[in-house]
């Protein structure tokens, strides 16, 4: 196993320092089998940034992704999440981080954790906020060591829509933000609720803001579905949002019969400056490339099991996501490569891909041959003969 954990790690590391850090990583220290998790995303960063030579700029979406154990009760720190229909569940948590370069993703750090540990920086427990903002500071300082003047653009979902994360982007990186608002986000606007007898605030969502265009997609997938000549209506205005003023793209979706795709208009945020319309729709469409890190999580949770394991120590938990993300990463990394191997394509065949070569197929293939294995060794110790065989495979017909 060890042997094989250092060729998986060879093949990640660009040089003989970096594959020597990392078997570091695997070592035992004084207490217990840990990895040192500042370590290891320095690697990844590392190994991720080097394809960024020459390029004036980057795009890195964040995203906190929920590990749920539902049934689990025993684990060590188990914190509450929630699960995909919103109820709160037994789990643990992770920060991660991907950088995108054209369509490839590439991985930059993880952090698995919980709201049951003690805090390094202040009294209390661990916080979402000291978890993301030591990465996002970790990131960002790493995409500019070698081009100071690189211009990173950070990703967020809603989970992130919160002033001191504008601040710490805009004030303290100097880089750029999109975000997508929540929907009880206020506007600058001000109004008399006759019902309730006094003044409130307008949903940002509900404003109408200044600038208005109309775009049409061709083709707009979502979920599955794709849906034909999509009628965009963009509108944006800088807008005082939290404590700074911020420029708002706001985006409503029709079909082509007219009717609205979405019940809510998506609202974004950004430091961005917007010209024009062009910009606008530009930035829209940069943020619906946050989805790529949605494809990383389904991997590594179906194919790699990142809520599959069993054991009890927080520790080892820890390290099982952490190493369930390298090897994430080193598959995001070969995955060129993959597409063109003769033994990869007869693979993913096995896994019945219908001629599609990806990650998923190729892992789903590579199951089913340690299950062809596993069985092919039971025969043998079992001292199956012929007519054995043909009396078992008799009972799949």
């Amino acid at each position: 196993m060890k042997n094989e954990q250092s060729c998986q790690i060879w093949s990640l590391a660009s040089d003989k320092a970096e594959y020597e850090r990392f078997e570091h990583l695997l070592s035992t220290n004084t207490t217990r089998n840990a990895i040192d998790q500042s370590a290891f995303n320095e690697l990844l960063e590392q190994q991720a940034v080097s394809h960024l030579k020459g390029a004036v700029s980057a795009t890195v979406i964040h995203d906190p992704c929920h590990i749920r154990k539902k049934e689990s009760k025993k684990m060590e720190n188990l914190d509450r999440v929630k699960d995909l229909d919103g109820k709160i569940i037994n789990g643990y948590r992770t920060f991660n981080s991907v950088l995108l370069k054209g369509q490839k993703v590439f991985l930059l750090g993880c952090r698995p954790y919980s709201q049951k540990e003690e805090s390094e920086i202040s009294e209390g427990h661990l916080s979402n906020k000291e978890v993301s903002f030591d990465q996002i500071r970790a990131i960002s300082k790493a995409i500019k060591a070698d081009f100071p003047e690189r211009r990173i653009t950070h990703l967020f979902d809603r989970e992130a829509d919160d002033t001191e994360y504008f601040e710490l982007i805009d004030k303290e990186l100097e880089d750029l933000f999109i975000f997508r608002l929540k929907t009880n986000r206020n506007s600058d606007v001000e109004y008399w609720d006759a019902e309730k007898q006094k003044q409130r605030f307008l949903k940002l969502h509900l404003k109408s803001l200044e600038n208005q265009f109309t775009f049409v997609f061709q083709k707009f997938l979502y979920r599955g579905k794709c849906y034909q000549q999509v009628r965009a209506k963009i509108s944006y205005e800088k807008t005082f949002v939290g404590a700074d003023y911020y420029n708002v793209v706001k985006v409503e979706l029709f079909d082509r019969k007219g009717k609205a795709i979405f019940a809510k208009p998506m609202v974004l945020i950004t430091n961005y400056e917007i010209a024009n319309d062009e910009v606008a729709l530009l930035i829209y469409q940069k943020y619906l490339k946050r989805s790529k890190i949605e494809g990383v999580f389904k991997f590594l949770k179906e194919d790699l099991g990142w809520e599959s394991f069993r054991v009890r120590d927080f520790q080892a938990i820890k390290n099982i996501i952490l190493l369930g993300f390298f090897v994430g990463a080193y598959f995001c990394e070969i995955e060129p490569q993959l597409i063109d191997n003769p033994l990869v394509i007869i693979i993913c065949q096995l896994a019945k891909s219908k001629g599609k070569v990806s990650r998923h197929f190729f892992m789903k293939g590579l199951a089913m041959l340690a299950q062809i294995q596993m069985a092919e060794q039971f025969f043998k110790e079992q001292s199956f003969s012929e007519d054995d065989l043909e009396k078992l495979k008799s009972l799949l017909e």
